[in-house]
This record gives C-alpha cells, sequence and structure tokens, in this order.
C-alpha cells in the first residue's frame, strides 16, 4: 500500500493527500480515542500565505522503522504522531487542526479532538502536549520522506516550541468573586475560544489558586478553581488573582472575603439596565450572606417585574455564566477525586431575572428594582428603557411621475404588530408587511407640478414614532409647435405632443377650431373666416398651450389697412408679409462692404445702409422701398434673402455678399449679382 500511494504521489498529489488523510485519520481513529471526531475550533484564515513564526525549526523525521527520528518525546510510527514512551507513561498527546498553508496558520490550541495518535499527512498542521515538560508544539508536514523503493519512511516537519497559542488575554466569566466569612471554593471559566497558556499570581495568603478545566483534558486549562480560607474578622478583606499569559498580557480578578455582618452586594456591572425598546428578560447576579427566602424583590413599575432565580439564565445580553458544573477538572485531578464535601458553587451568589415589556411609545422611561432584607439592608438597581424608534434609510423619497409601486424597508425594535401606518392621499396607497417594510403604490401623476404626502407611523395610543415624505415629479408635455396661423381658408394642421403621461386631455377655447387626438399626434382644424380671429387650445394639467389666429386673408389677396396697401405675399406661423413691386433699380452704385449682411432681417439690413451718407443716391433698391415710409406710414423695406425667397419671384434682397455683389432672387433660387446690375424687380415687404 506504501508504495502505490508513495509512486502516485506526484502526479496526483492533491486528490492523493486528501484521501490519504481521510484512511490515515480512520485508521489511527480505530485504534484511538474517538475524541478525533470532536468539534474543533476554526483555524483564522487557515490558507493565508504567511511567513514562518520566528523560532521555526525544519526536521527530518524517519519512523520507528527507519531510524526512529526523535522530537523530543514525539516520534512518527506507521504514519501516525505518538509518543515516545517516559516512565510512568507516554506523555505526548496530539491533535490534528486538518489542511492549511504553513506553520504560523497553527495559531490556536483547540479544546477538542485530542488523541495519543494522529495521521501523518502533508499540508496538515498539528498542536502537541507534553505533559513531562508541559509544553505545548505545534507542527507543519511539508512532505513525505519516500526512500529509493517508493516507500513512505517518515516526514519532513516544521515545528516550534514552546508554543504559547493567540496572543490574546484571559478572558473570564467574572472580574469580581465575594465568598462568605467562612470561605469556600468557587470556579471562573473562560470565555477564550482555545486554550491560552497562563500562570497565576495572588496578593492575599489566605486566598490559593488552581487551574482547572472543563475539557477531557487536566492540561487543557481554560478555567480557575479560587478557595479562600475562613475567618472571624467582622471586616470584609480584598485581594487580587493576576492570570498572566505567556505573552505577558495581564487580567485581574477581584476577590471580596466578606465580614460576619448581613450584606448583600451587587456585582459589577449590575447595578444598572439599559434595555432597548424590544423588551428582554435578563439576568443579573448579586453577593449575599442572607439566606433568599429572607429577601424580598420590588420594581417601581409595572413593566419592569424582577423575580430571584434558582440557577442563571444564559442569554444575549450578558456575558456571565456559570459553568461551575462543568468543571472536569482541578488540578491534575479529576472532580471526581475531590472531597465530596469541597463546593464547587458560589454559595454567596443569587440571581434574579429582570423582565422588561416592550415599550411603544417614543419616550425613555425608568424604574427603580430594589431587593430588601427583612432588617432594611437594601440595594437599588435602576432600569432605563429607550424609546421605540423606526428607522428609515431617509427621510424623503422621490419617485417619477409614472405609475409604480415600490418596497421601502426599514427597522425597528419592536413588534410591527403595534404599529399603525397611515397616508392621506388617495394617489399613494400603503401596505404594511410584518417583515419590516412598507409596500407604497402611486397613481400616476398626470400633471406638470409634482405632489407629495406623507406617510405616518403610529402606536396603538395614536402616538406618532416616525414619518417619511414621498415625493412625485410632475409629468412633462412638449409642443412641437406652439403657434399656428391659419388663413382665411378652412385648414387644418398636425403636430406632434411629447409626453410622459400615458393620457392626456387638450381643450379649445373656440368653437371655429377644433381638434383629434390620435397616439401623440394632434391635428387643430379651423373653419373658413372673414375676421381676424384667435383662439387658444390647453392641456389639463400642463401650462403649455398652442396659440391659434387665423387671418381674413389669403396669399394673393389685396391688402389696404391703415394706410397701408399691398398684396398678400406670404402668411407663416411666425411672420406675414405683404408686399408692392416698384420698378427696377442697382443694389448700389459704390462697391463698398456695408455690413448689411443679414440673410434673415431685412430691416436691420436697412437700417445700416440708410447709416451712410448719402445712401439715396447711392443705394437705389433700398430707397425705392424706403419712399413707401410717408405720410405716418413706416414699416417697408428691402427684404433678406430668406425673406424673399418666400415670394419666389425675381428681384435684389438687402443682403451683402461681398464688398462688389449682393445676393438676389430668381428661377426660384438665390444667385450674386453685381451690385451695380439693374434687375428688373424690386420688391417692398412690410409685415402685418
Amino acid at each position: 500500500m506504501k508504495n502505490i500511494l508513495s509512486k502516485t504521489r506526484n502526479k496526483f498529489y492533491p486528490l492523493f493527500a486528501i484521501i490519504i488523510s481521510a484512511l490515515t485519520a480512520l485508521s489511527s481513529c480505530d485504534k484511538n480515542d474517538d475524541t478525533f471526531f470532536n468539534e474543533i475550533p476554526d483555524i483564522d484564515n487557515p490558507f493565508e500565505i504567511l511567513p514562518d513564526p520566528e523560532g521555526t525549526i525544519q526536521l527530518s523525521m524517519r519512523d520507528d522503522d527507519n531510524g526512529k527520528t526523535l522530537l523530543d518525546n514525539i516520534y512518527i510510527s506507521d504514519e501516525n504522531f505518538a509518543s515516545n514512551y517516559v516512565w510512568p507513561g507516554n506523555p505526548v498527546t496530539f491533535v490534528s487542526l486538518g489542511n492549511m498553508s504553513g506553520l504560523a496558520n497553527v495559531n490556536q490550541i483547540p479544546t477538542a479532538g485530542w488523541a495519543s495518535k494522529v495521521a501523518v499527512v502533508p499540508g496538515n498542521g498539528y498542536i502537541a502536549y507534553d505533559s513531562s515538560k508541559d509544553t505545548y508544539y505545534r507542527l507543519y508536514i511539508t512532505n513525505y520522506i519516500v526512500s529509493t523503493t517508493g516507500g513512505i519512511i517518515g516526514a519532513d516537519v516544521k515545528y516550534q516550541v514552546p508554543f504559547y497559542g493567540k496572543d490574546e488575554a484571559i478572558l473570564p466569566e467574572t472580574e469580581a468573586l465575594t465568598f462568605p466569612a467562612n470561605g469556600g471554593t468557587q470556579t471562573v471559566v473562560f470565555k477564550n475560544q482555545g486554550i491560552i497558556p497562563f500562570d497565576i499570581e495572588t496578593d492575599v495568603s489566605w486566598c490559593s489558586v488552581q487551574k482547572a478545566s472543563t475539557n477531557d483534558h487536566s492540561f487543557l486549562a481554560n478555567a480557575i478553581a479560587i478557595t479562600v480560607e475562613g475567618s472571624s474578622d467582622t471586616e470584609a478583606a480584598t485581594g487580587k488573582i493576576t492570570l498572566k499569559t505567556k505573552y505577558g498580557k495581564e487580567t485581574v480578578i477581584n476577590i471580596t472575603r466578606s465580614g460576619e455582618e448581613p450584606f448583600i452586594t451587587l456585582n459589577p456591572g449590575s447595578s444598572f439596565i439599559a434595555a432597548t425598546a424590544t423588551g428582554a428578560t435578563k439576568q443579573i447576579s448579586f453577593e449575599s450572606n442572607i439566606e433568599q427566602d429572607d429577601l424580598t424583590v420590588t420594581s417601581s413599575a409595572a413593566w419592569c417585574k424582577a423575580v430571584f432565580s434558582k440557577v442563571f439564565v444564559l442569554n444575549t445580553e450578558t456575558d456571565l455564566q456559570t459553568n461551575s458544573n462543568e468543571i472536569k477538572f482541578i488540578g491534575d485531578k479529576p472532580v471526581s477525586e475531590i472531597d465530596e464535601n469541597l463546593s464547587l458553587y458560589a454559595n454567596l451568589t443569587k440571581y434574579l431575572s429582570v423582565t422588561v415589556e416592550e415599550n411603544s411609545s417614543t419616550r425613555i422611561r425608568e424604574a427603580t428594582i430594589t431587593i430588601r432584607d427583612k432588617n432594611d439592608i437594601s440595594v437599588t438597581i435602576s432600569v432605563a428603557q429607550e424609546g421605540t424608534r423606526i428607522i428609515f434609510s431617509q427621510e424623503q423619497y422621490q419617485y417619477t411621475a409614472t405609475a409604480q409601486e415600490k418596497r421601502i424597508s426599514f427597522s425597528c425594535d419592536i413588534d410591527v404588530a403595534n404599529i399603525n401606518v397611515t397616508c392621506f392621499s388617495e394617489w399613494c396607497n400603503v401596505s404594511f408587511n410584518k417583515m419590516k417594510y412598507i409596500d407604497i403604490s402611486l397613481d400616476e401623476n398626470i400633471s406638470e407640478e409634482s405632489r407629495n404626502t406623507v406617510i405616518y407611523f403610529k402606536n396603538k395610543s395614536n402616538e406618532l414614532l416616525s414619518q417619511i415624505e414621498i415625493v412625485q415629479e410632475g409629468a412633462y408635455l412638449e409642443i412641437s409647435n406652439k403657434n399656428i396661423n391659419f388663413d382665411k381658408n378652412s385648414n387644418y394642421r398636425t403636430i406632434t405632443i411629447n409626453t410622459s403621461a400615458s393620457k392626456w386631455e387638450a381643450e379649445s377655447s373656440e368653437s371655429w377650431c377644433t381638434f383629434s387626438i390620435n397616439g401623440n399626434n394632434l391635428t387643430v382644424r379651423a373653419t373658413a373666416s372673414t375676421t381676424d380671429r384667435t383662439a387658444i387650445i390647453s392641456f389639463k394639467g400642463f401650462s403649455e398651450k398652442i396659440t391659434v389666429r387665423q387671418s381674413k386673408y389669403a396669399v394673393g389677396d389685396s391688402y389696404n389697412e391703415n394706410g397701408i396697401e399691398g398684396t398678400v405675399g406670404y402668411m407663416g406661423d411666425d411672420v406675414r408679409y405683404i408686399y408692392k413691386i416698384l420698378g427696377e433699380a442697382a443694389w448700389s452704385t459704390e462697391e463698398v462692404a456695408t455690413g448689411a449682411n443679414s440673410s434673415t432681417d431685412g430691416e436691420y439690413n436697412m437700417e445700416v445702409i440708410k447709416r451712410i451718407p448719402n445712401w439715396q443716391e447711392l443705394y437705389p433698391a433700398f430707397y425705392l422701398c424706403d419712399q413707401l415710409n410717408t405720410n405716418g406710414i413706416s414699416g417697408w423695406y428691402l427684404p433678406a434673402t430668406n425673406e424673399i425667397e418666400k415670394f419666389n419671384e425675381v428681384g435684389w434682397s438687402s443682403t451683402e455678399h461681398n464688398k462688389t455683389e449682393a445676393w438676389g432672387y430668381r428661377d426660384g433660387r438665390g444667385f450674386s449679382f453685381r451690385k451695380w446690375t439693374q434687375l428688373s424687380s424690386v420688391y417692398a415687404v412690410h409685415k402685418f
């Protein structure tokens, strides 16, 4: 079997390591203590790559059939770590911590899994304890040693000795103990996850301390047994026990030996109870040499109840535990071998169970618990309970205008069955879930105005616990054309409405102006008219409007109003023109750059030219147009290029091309002509 495994290990080493680990673990378990399968605490980051610890030694250990290399009292036998016989027995015990990256990952001493033999597997970490030296070792297997014939004859081992476990202080279940005047023995169990080797010092002669263990081996010390001698003094005496780890961290436990006088003393941290609004039952301990039957406990508030307990009940609100009944060893002796009259329980320690009911109010409330005896010796415990809090991630939640459903989570420290949720806006519906969230359903907002509402959270007494604001944005509505101009004839125009609203409504202010809706298209219609008139189309919930104007004129009609006469030449949504044909003229008799270069605004070009001295003679086409502005009439001008092209006629524009040329219009398109060219038509235009 050894030869076959060793020949395959190079090619299939990961699988090999797993198989051999399982097989050898089972075989060693058959021959040894079945604690091999007990729970072992997790190792911190077992596969983190770490440098070897200071003091690491590498050793090639041959097994007992091939030279038997000893590591102190440790050797390898039949692919297992074993203990070398040293009178009066085998002193070494082992625990395997499983696969990991290196020796530094072996970083704590576990409380379970110890056996007299464990399988040697490459990649595994181990702890060994030698009772003859009272010393821990940590070990790591890097490789098997293979003979020239392919058999496994040992292993390469990295190790460090002594090993002191994790570098952390001792964490006792309590840091203060009180003994009666006649003394006694009490035990204190540690809360550390693994074993922390430590030394003990006391500063008083009447107190002695031994290491103790709740585990299956006495060397796995995770507790102490404190014995206090009796005294007839009436005054109490105090002392200190110092627990010092091998790394130098110290933990102090204060010891009090009571005098003969009756007393009631609260342990540290027991004089005040802080409770959340949820309510809970908390266990506290106190010390008294008065019989419990002679004590009474009262509370100042009905919501806070207190009763004496026979035993301490472990709960998540406190660190204190009473594990004395779990002690298996004191020193090296099993508890069963110790004097049966020796008490392992704190005979002065008494327990109080305090129950605080749920506080559904937002206000903090307080109570006082009093422990008293018949002779009026008493102590008080203050209780303060927080008010209810409902906490949201934000005070305001914003949503778009569309109809939607949203879920909002919150935290709450009381039963949500005692909370009422209300909202007074019809567009916001709220449902409450006991899993501490609310579902809100928002109707679509078909207005451009945003809207808001408040969701209230109240207790059964209608007291406000919390509130959040819900804000819903307004919808948008955009119109492709806000101005529509019709001539006198019956006509229609279709424009596009761009909106986020799923539905919208429109209304016309005049009966002659009607419309129809097809999707997001609005078709506006006007009947024939003999007068100028205006209508407004508005949209419910939105400020946008369409102004519809209808003229009593059409293109080609004669126009004569307020002294202005001409022919209607163009009617658009933004501008309307009348025109007059004035005859033939040159644009200019000089070739000078004037700056009259606007392609859209002939009035601007006209003003530029009129600022030139003697312009009437130098710019004939402009002068022809301006001659119409007499007898109180104004507004006639030579049109710019974009204006004259609306007439589709031949003639000059007022737009200059360069110092020698200006733009004109002919055959449906613009041309540049020498300024002195006599074009046959000069058009004057006037807006109306």
